[in-house]
């Protein structure tokens, strides 16, 4: 999973919605929703999550980092010197190098290690660009190389939160410098530096920027079918993701470039059965042997192949023990991934309600997951 994307705060939002709307969900009476066995972790719930090769992995939460070498059959929790915040994120290239950021006022603290968490390395990076401090809320961090890095740290000004402030890297963290962003929104940098951003309101636009952040140009995306609304992921592995609302289906359009991402075309199209709203996405996975788009109703993967034409038609794989509720997935190779879900839950009618937070892993492509840790957030 190495990105990212939709903040655990969002989700349990959406989560909390559908409970005060129905409150049918009954542990007892539907066995597909109950919580997974086995006792909850304690502690917060995950704020992101990762796999990075098949037994290296990392969960970071509010308030700790835990780590894996086993795939997830044991987590080790590691002491990383930054504030504890609902405002944090992470990202490991592999076992010994990771960086973990952490939103503020005025500034963001940014710890690095070199030797898989055992030691860390601590600074706040301030944007002295702006005539007054800003809250830096919600946060991303992702690396292209050891090289080349950035930040995504969203200003807390109001309910859009679309103003951003960019921190980039060319040396590895050793400095950052900050760079106004056209908007907030999901971030990806590529080896050498290219980056990519999806955002908008509606996150239905994709910026590139060969510079790192100076300059950005947005892209030309070609859908082959209507597309009432539109909600854009980065391109990870040579594919874009664009989750489609239109005549109440949802729908997962996959596209490729030709001219090193100037322009995308679509060259395949799944329709879900899980119902989001606007401005949400289907999440997609890209593997060695092509993209795997995560069903949020749960039960199913679909499996895109890649050929030299571009990426083929997806085909449904009944995947045993998936939950409804995923947000986030990614694999480290062609078998080996992790997902992350959230879903409500009732015991009894609308009483004793809870947010069932669970990190799935799957050693098969996503053919069949199973539970590797979960965590309960009462509601009521």
């Amino acid at each position: 999973m190495r990105r990212r994307f939709v903040s655990t705060v969002l989700v349990s939002a959406a989560a909390v919605a559908v409970l005060a709307a129905c409150g049918t969900v009954q542990a007892g009476q539907n066995p597909a929703g109950a919580a997974p066995k086995g006792p909850a972790r304690i502690g917060q719930a995950p704020v992101d999550a990762a796999l990075v090769t098949p037994t290296f992995g990392w969960v970071l939460t509010a308030d700790e980092l835990l780590l894996t070498r086993d795939g997830g059959a044991a987590f080790t929790p590691t002491a990383v010197p930054v504030p504890a915040s609902w405002s944090r994120a992470a990202h490991f290239r592999d076992p010994n190098n990771g960086v973990v950021v952490v939103g503020g006022y005025g500034a963001i603290s940014i710890a690095t290690t070199s030797d898989g968490g055992q030691t860390w390395r601590t600074k706040r990076v301030a944007d002295n660009t702006l005539p007054s401090p800003v809250d830096f809320g919600r946060v991303q961090v992702t690396f292209g190389d050891r090289l080349h890095g950035m930040v995504m740290a969203q200003w807390v000004t109001g309910s859009s939160f679309s103003e951003a402030t960019m921190f980039v890297t060319a040396n590895g963290g050793k400095t950052w410098t900050a760079r106004r962003a056209p908007a907030a929104g999901e971030i990806v940098v590529e080896a050498g530096g290219r980056s990519w951003l999806a955002a908008g309101v509606l996150r239905d636009r994709l910026y590139r920027s060969d510079d790192q952040g100076r300059r950005w140009t947005k892209t030309t995306l070609r859908l082959a079918g209507p597309a009432g609304s539109m909600a854009v992921s980065p391109p990870r592995g040579g594919v874009v993701s664009v989750t489609v609302l239109h005549g109440g289906k949802t729908q997962v359009a996959l596209l490729s470039s030709r001219d090193k991402g100037r322009s995308w075309q679509e060259t395949g199209r799944t329709t879900v059965r899980g119902v989001i709203g606007r401005g949400v996405r289907v999440p997609v996975a890209t593997t060695s042997t092509g993209a795997v788009v995560i069903d949020t109703a749960g039960g199913h993967t679909y499996r895109a192949g890649t050929s030299p034409a571009g990426i083929g038609a997806a085909a449904d794989v009944a995947a045993a023990g998936l939950p409804e509720g995923v947000y986030q997935a990614g694999f480290a190779d062609s078998r080996s991934g992790w997902a992350l879900s959230t879903r409500g839950l009732c015991a009894d009618g609308k009483q004793d309600c809870a947010l069932i937070h669970t990190l799935l892993g799957s050693s098969d492509g996503g053919a069949s997951w199973q539970t590797l840790s979960w965590w309960r957030e009462a509601l009521n």
